[in-house]
């Protein structure tokens, strides 16, 4: 049995019998990632999302990335399994989300509103990151060639020394962050290691998506797009540490397959 990070692609691309199947021989987990991305959804998207999950049924919802991360930073200590975190309880789903009847309360729209807030920054001091990252590897911006970014990406996937190199200079230069974990404690299995990794990867995909040269004045359009990226690469760090992910997305699977070649990729 496997514990299996579940995207917003495959639960809603997917068919429900298929999702039912995997829930008898697997553990679903469900991220705030997830959740947030179908408590925000068109309604009818999230009436088919929910049709999609069994209630009682081998399925978790565990905390967000910076929740773990902080869970690490005070404890000291790797947060994995990351399926310890989950939220206690049977879970089962209020029925009006799978028949489109759901009304949001007061509470739950403030609750989002904050999320989306907080969402905001996060995206904007990850975008401040991958800005930096040509400063890092001291290469100006628009020098950066295609072979030169995979084979970085490739470095970083493969040799924990060079994740390591990376955040050894987030301790000094990056002011959003309380680094207080030593370099010396990090390994794969803490969801620290895997934040600095594949923030990097996604830094030098997004240079490479936009050839070096990361716009300055950003487009509402831009900063969706740049949303989407954060709550992606969530599921990827969660992924990384269970070692399974169900996800549709292409470039998803592709940073997951990155990072954990050896992992089980669904589907």
């Amino acid at each position: 049995m496997a514990y299996i990070i579940l995207d917003k692609d495959y639960l809603q691309g997917e068919k429900a019998e298929t999702i039912f199947d995997l829930c008898k021989e697997h553990v679903l987990l469900i991220t705030w990632a997830l959740f947030y991305e179908l408590m925000t959804t068109a309604p009818k998207e999230r009436e088919k999302c929910f049709k999609h999950l069994p209630d009682n049924c081998n399925i978790l919802i565990i905390h967000n990335v910076e929740y773990l991360r902080g869970y690490e930073l005070e404890n000291q200590k790797a947060c994995t399994p990351i399926h310890a975190h989950a939220l206690k309880g049977n879970l089962k789903f209020n029925k009006g989300l799978r028949e489109g009847t759901f009304k949001f309360t007061k509470e739950q729209i403030n609750g989002i509103k904050l999320h989306e807030k907080q969402l905001k920054e996060r995206t904007e001091n990850m975008l401040d990151r991958a800005m930096q990252l040509p400063t890092i590897i001291s290469c100006e911006e628009g020098t950066l060639t295609n072979k030169k970014i995979e084979d970085i990406k490739q470095d970083i996937a493969t040799d924990s020394e060079r994740v390591l190199e990376f955040y050894r200079w987030l301790i000094e230069n990056d002011n959003t962050q309380k680094h207080i974990i030593k370099p010396e404690q990090l390994n794969s299995n803490w969801l620290e290691f895997r934040w600095v990794q594949i923030n990097i990867i996604y830094a030098l995909d997004l240079l490479l998506r936009y050839r070096g040269n990361i716009p300055s004045n950003s487009t509402k359009k831009f900063w969706q797009k740049i949303e989407h990226d954060l709550l992606d690469m969530e599921y990827v760090i969660l992924g990384s540490l269970t070692g399974a992910l169900a996800s549709k997305e292409k470039r998803v699977r592709e940073m997951f397959k990155l990072v954990c070649p050896n992992g089980l990729l669904i589907p």
